[in-house]
């Protein structure tokens, strides 16, 4: 092949387009692929990779075809490219059917293409021109060889073996070319697509002679000159070194290149880093917020990294973000970096390749450090049913282990040991399928545990991950074992299942036919814990979960649903390891006897259930009696069920622990029922089933008695009789014989409950009721439990008739025994009325008697309550006009005689300060009614005088809408007088309601409050003079900050020392002070007024009495005082009047209060006050006494000394203000009003 024939420099060009075509198929177009490097080439063809179709030489001329086999057709062409012949090989035959490139110089690669070829690179012997080449990578289609030195430009042979093929064209030999060099490269990383610019020397010229690499995957070359190669980050680029290859060598940078987002591209004042995997630690730090630290770091197939960061320093940033991508520029993962750090765990990794991790700040920092150390997980075997596999690992650190399980296996996966530093840190575990999809995700560990495994889906190689928390460390066991697998057979032999390997399960499978009731039998079990047992279906789905405790001996009943093989597992808490035994045992069968004929007794072994057997009929009324019941152990409850034909549930009787009842729904079809017997845990029984028909019969109201009798356990009776709709009927139980009670229950025709009630022995009772409907009702008895006895019914209407006229004469009205009465009067809206129990007698004595006053739709107007003696009910004013009804309900077994009596209200007017009116009454329940009309804010008192009821009268004051002012007792012979103020304008009500059955009277009569002048300050007393059960009611005039005393300077009662209550109201009404009672003259203190307006003395007698009393206003004596100064002498004439004294000191000052020469007749009362007005000093001053008192000031400001005469006192005291130790002042200031 000549290479002038295609023009000169275009040979090598077609050659590199030649074995692109040889090696991809690629098209025509397709740029030319570069000379690779030994590396590569041994990656690339130690594979083999796909089969070669088609080879061309540098012209473009077919030289080569190979089939599936390796079978190859060589196209030999003379100088002018005619085609001289086609030899055929074999895929053993030796042939050399071209080399490329067809020139170089020694130290280049060039790779031979032919068949035949030993894919161990030994053995082919390559020679140019004679001299020996190395082989570096071999296939059996393709070899790459190295010019040897000493070369000369001549024929290029393979040797294989004893056969040699030779080249029909020479190897030219160039002169040695020096290697290229690469200084750098620009940017440092960015996506797929992104131009690098890559600076050095000895770069070829012709971009087709440059090779450039970036993370093993061959880039795009766009320029070329001896400093300079320009390439594009290929659609399959990937982090790493550059590398550049010509003919002449080979050089590869010191930095990687990043394929990352361009946002995560490091700049200039960026940290650039490079770690291992396992290698040391690498630190990182950032100067600003704006700066990213980049580490790069190599992983290879199959390998799983943990980046854990430490030794953060934030500077003041709220956190760092770390995102991690793969050697595609793809994002693996993105976290938040604390002050903790932290370990973030990155995934399988799919391929071999190179890892950027890009770390930045969130928010202002000073400077941002931290240090990645890279994590390699541990890798490791588990044997099943072999040794414990142990892992333990670094901060970080994760670990996946490696077991091949088959198609359908049964295994148990077990923690055996586990701990962590710092202790109680979790440990995740789960397993992997061949697939690496997740077969199961056996949760968290803090402490030994188990994880159970769903049957192996396929064959192959299965993964068990170990992942450490956060920054802890884990140390564990790992245990791999094979279920436990037997069988048992229903009523046969027990199995044990034991183990003392962490993890392990048990399987036993059993047959049985559908619908067999069968009973799980559990023993012996010595899991420290519990262990989970499960009873499956044919079909894999659960019938039943339990749990067995250790030492808890259980049973577990069941039902199988289908025909088949059924399993039970057993799974071991945690870390358990023990034994449990477990037995099947069928349920036993039989007849429960015959309805009405005598006990079947039923006897079961342990974990043995009954199902015994009896025909019903549609509409049979039966209960079934527990006639008797004994367990081994002893008190062992037994549950008892019935079911219908269809296998249904009738009834759930409960549990029993002694003999007892249980009462059946009305059989709702015609078959064969049963009785399903159930003992506890593992205890055998022996039951006594007794089957009994409902005794049946009627009653007839106001007709004779029924008895209820049986002998039966269980059987129950049942009494029908006819009522019309509303009938009050009683229904009277006597002569109880069963021994605790029978419950009595009364149903409407619907068969819903009226009502239920007790019957207990020897207790005689009454019920009333009303029926809602018409119909036949029925009463129902039903024994308790195993009761058995008699009882007596019978059913009594209700009598009625007339209560009588209002304001008529009592009636009297006789009950017998159950009986109850209704009777009725004509009432018109709007009536007042009272009703009277003028007498009352039961028999037996003393019986209570209710009653109650319905209105004419049937409701209640009012409940009366119950009587014992005679009494009153108040009746509410009668709302519609028609016949009302008084219904008599004696208690219990009495007979009652009653007097009824109907009165009006009896009703007058009063007028305030007007004319007495007088209650009188000789009905019982007759009450009195008493208007008046009064204006709002009226202050009044009532006056109840000559009260004769026996006991009392309650009396009321209502406002005009009804709702009471006061509420008051009037006893006999007691005169007493209520104050009251109205609220409102209108007519009020007085109501008088004696008590029970009492008569009698009683007068009452309404004052009004007088009210004047309390006359002026400071001037002469005012003599106010109040009637009986009369207020009074004072004002003078009073300026905000008045300081005020009040004198009571005479005061006389009729009677004689009755109390006269003082009060000063502001002028709003509120209570400025209350002064309280007084019997002889004294003196009330007023507050500082709080505001000018009009203020009011109220004055209020005692009782019945009258009163005269003089009341004088005087304004406080005020002066000021010096310490160390002149005295100051308080002098009043005045009742009620005080003195008031100020003075300045500084704090913390030791003071003398000195007081002389009191004449008030028993003392005068003194103070001294801070400036907050709270007392730091107090003196009693009697008369012709002299006093020092000493204090000291806590404050600065003003100080005041106080004089409050007791009582009515008049006269005078001196005082003065010294410092302690200071003599006196030889000098008096005398202040007189």
């Amino acid at each position: 092949m000549k290479r002038s024939s295609w023009g000169p420099g275009l040979g090598l060009g077609s050659l590199w387009c030649a074995l692109l075509l040889t090696a991809c198929g690629g098209e025509s177009l397709s740029p030319p692929p570069t000379l690779s490097d030994p590396t590569t080439q041994v990656a690339s063809l130690g594979d083999a990779g796909p089969p070669i179709n088609y080879a061309y030489d540098e012209s473009r001329r077919l030289v080569a075809v190979y089939d599936g086999t390796g079978a190859s057709a060589q196209y030999v062409y003379d100088e002018g490219g005619n085609l001289l012949e086609i030899k055929r090989l074999s895929a053993a035959q030796l042939g050399l059917f071209d080399f490329a490139p067809n020139e170089g110089p020694p130290g280049g690669e060039v790779t031979l293409t032919g068949s035949g070829f030993s894919t161990t690179p030994a053995n082919n012997t390559v020679r140019f021109n004679g001299v020996a080449a190395v082989v570096t990578a071999a296939s059996e289609q393709r070899l790459v060889v190295t010019v040897p030195a000493g070369a000369t430009t001549g024929t290029v042979s393979v040797e294989v073996g004893s056969v040699t093929a030779t080249s029909h064209e020479d190897f030219v030999v160039l002169a040695p070319v020096p290697a290229p060099i690469i200084s750098g490269f620009s940017p440092s990383g960015g996506p797929v697509g992104t131009t690098v610019t890559i600076t050095g020397s000895n770069f070829s010229l012709q971009n087709i002679y440059n090779r450039i690499f970036i993370g093993d995957i061959q880039a795009d070359i766009l320029s070329s000159t001896a400093t300079q190669l320009q390439a594009k980050v290929s659609s399959r680029g990937a982090t790493g070194k550059v590398r550049v290859s010509t003919p002449s060598g080979r050089a590869t940078s010191t930095q990687d290149f990043m394929v990352v987002p361009l946002d995560q591209v490091p700049g200039g004042t960026d940290t650039l880093s490079q770690a291992e995997v396992g290698g040391a630690p690498v630190n990182v730090s950032l100067a600003s917020s704006t700066n990213k630290a980049a580490v790069s770091f190599s992983v290879q197939q199959g390998e799983q990294v943990t980046v854990v960061v430490s030794s953060v320093v934030l500077g003041g940033a709220s956190s760092g973000t770390l995102r991690i991508y793969d050697g595609l520029g793809e994002s693996l993962s993105t976290a938040s970096i604390l002050a903790t750090g932290g370990a973030f765990d990155l995934p399988v990794a799919p391929k071999a390749g190179t890892y950027t991790a890009v770390l930045k700040a969130n928010g202002t920092t000073t400077g941002l450090s931290a240090t990645f150390t890279l994590v390699r997980g541990i890798t490791g075997n588990l044997e099943k049913d072999g040794a414990m596999a142990v892992f333990s690992g670094q901060v970080g650190q994760n670990g996946r282990f490696n077991f091949f399980g088959a198609a359908g296996e049964r295994l148990g996966l077990g923690i055996a040991s586990l701990t962590t530093v710092p202790a109680a840190q979790s440990v995740a575990i789960d397993v992997r399928r061949p697939d690496g999809t997740q077969l199961v995700n056996c949760s968290s560990y803090t402490t030994p545990g188990n994880c159970d495994l769903p049957d192996l889906p396929m064959t192959g190689a299965y993964v068990v991950t170990v992942n450490q928390t956060g920054v802890a460390t884990a140390s564990l066991g790992l245990l791999l074992s094979s279920t436990v697998e037997g069988s048992l057979v229903v009523d046969g032999t027990a199995v044990t299942f034991s183990t003392t390997r962490v993890g392990q399960d048990a399987r036993y499978t059993f047959t049985a036919t559908a619908n067999t009731n069968v009973t799980l039998v559990a023993t012996g079990g010595t899991f420290p814990n519990y262990a989970s047992v499960q009873v499956f279906r044919p079909d894999g789905s659960s019938i039943t979960s339990r749990t067995a405790y250790p030492n808890d001996n259980v049973t577990w009943d069941f039902l199988t649903t289908t025909s088949g093989t059924h399993v039970i597992t057993v799974d071991p808490q945690a870390a358990n390891t023990g034994e449990l035994t477990l037995r099947l045992v069928q349920e036993a069968s039989g007849s429960a006897g015959s309805i009405d004929g005598t006990p079947t007794t039923v006897s079961l072994g342990v974990g043995q259930n009954g199902r015994y057997t009896f025909s019903g009929d549609a509409g049979d009324r039966l209960g079934l009696g527990v006639v008797s019941i004994t367990t081994v152990p002893a008190s062992q409850p037994v549950t008892l069920e019935v079911r219908k034909p269809d296998g249904t549930q009738l009834i759930n009787c409960s549990s029993y622990t002694a003999p007892g009842s249980c009462n059946l729904p009305v059989l709702p079809v015609t078959g064969t029922y049963a009785i399903t017997v159930n003992q506890t845990g593992m205890a055998t029984a022996s039951v006594g089933l007794l089957l009994s028909r409902t005794v049946e019969d009627t009653l007839v109201i106001d007709g004779t008695a029924v008895t209820f009798i049986t002998a039966r356990v269980g059987q129950d009776g049942r009494f029908s009789f006819t009522a019309a709709a509303n009938t009050n009927v009683t229904l009277v139980a006597t002569g109880g014989t069963f021994s605790n009670y029978a419950s009595v229950q009364i149903l409407r025709p619907d068969g819903n409950a009226i009502t239920s009630r007790t019957a207990y022995p020897n207790d005689n009772v009454t019920w009333d009721f009303t029926t809602t409907t018409s119909g036949t009702h029925v009463i129902t008895v039903d024994p308790l439990a195993a009761n058995t006895g008699q009882l007596t019914l019978r059913l009594v209407q209700e009598t009625s008739g007339s209560a009588g006229s209002i304001d008529g004469t009592p009636t009297t009205v006789s009950l017998g025994v159950g009986q109850n009465g209704r009777y009725t009067f004509s009432g018109d809206a709007g009536d007042r009325l009272g009703l009277g129990v003028v007498s009352i007698t039961t028999v037996p004595a003393s019986q209570s008697v209710t009653f109650e006053v319905r209105k004419p739709d049937g409701t209640q107007l009012v409940n009366c309550s119950s009587y014992t003696a005679p009494g009153s009910c108040n009746l509410p004013v009668l709302p519609v006009t028609g016949t009302y009804a008084i219904t008599v309900n004696p208690s219990g077994m009495a007979t009652a005689s009653v007097g009824l009596l109907l009165s009006r209200t009896v009703e007058d007017t009063l007028v305030v300060d007007g004319t007495a009116a007088t209650f009188s009454t000789a009905r019982v329940g007759q009450d009195g009614r008493f208007s008046f009309t009064a204006a709002a804010n009226t202050n009044v008192t009532l006056v109840a005088t000559g009260g004769t009821f026996s006991n009392y009268a309650s009396v009321q004051v209502l406002r005009p809408d009804g709702n009471a002012i006061i509420s008051r007792t009037a006893y006999p012979n007691d005169n007493v007088t209520w104050d009251f103020t109205t609220t409102t304008s209108g007519t009020h009500v007085i109501t008088v309601d004696p008590l029970a059955a009492n008569t009698g009277q009683l007068t009452l009569r309404l004052v009004q409050e007088t009210s004047g002048s309390a006359g002026s300050i400071d001037g002469t007393p005012t003599t106010v003079s109040l009637g009986v059960g009369q207020n009074g009611r004072y004002t003078f005039s009073g300026d905000a900050g008045d300081r005020l005393g009040l004198g009571v300077v005479s005061i006389t009662t009729v009677p004689a020392s009755q109390s006269v209550t003082f009060e000063v109201r502001k002028p709003d009404g509120t209570q400025l002070v209350n002064c309280s009672s007084y019997t002889a003259p004294g003196s009330c203190n007023l507050p500082v007024l709080p505001v000018t307006g009009t203020y009011a003395i109220t004055v209020n007698p005692s009782g019945m009495a009258t009163a005269s009393v003089g009341l004088l206003l005087s304004r406080t004596v005020e002066d000021t005082l010096v310490v160390d100064g002149t005295a100051a002498t308080f002098s009043t004439a005045r009742v009620g009047q005080d003195g008031r004294y100020t003075f300045t000191a500084a704090a913390s000052a030791s003071l003398s209060l000195v007081v002389s020469g009191g004449t008030f007749a028993t003392y005068a009362s003194l103070q001294v006050l801070r400036p907050d007005g709270v007392a730091v000093a107090s003196r009693t001053a009697y008369p012709n006494q002299s006093y020092t008192t000493n204090f000291t000031t806590t404050t600065a400001g003003t100080y005041s000394i106080t004089v409050d005469p007791l009582a009515a006192n008049t006269g005078q005291v001196t005082v003065r203000v010294k410092t302690q130790g200071a003599p006196l002042a030889p000098a008096s200031v005398e202040v007189k009003r």
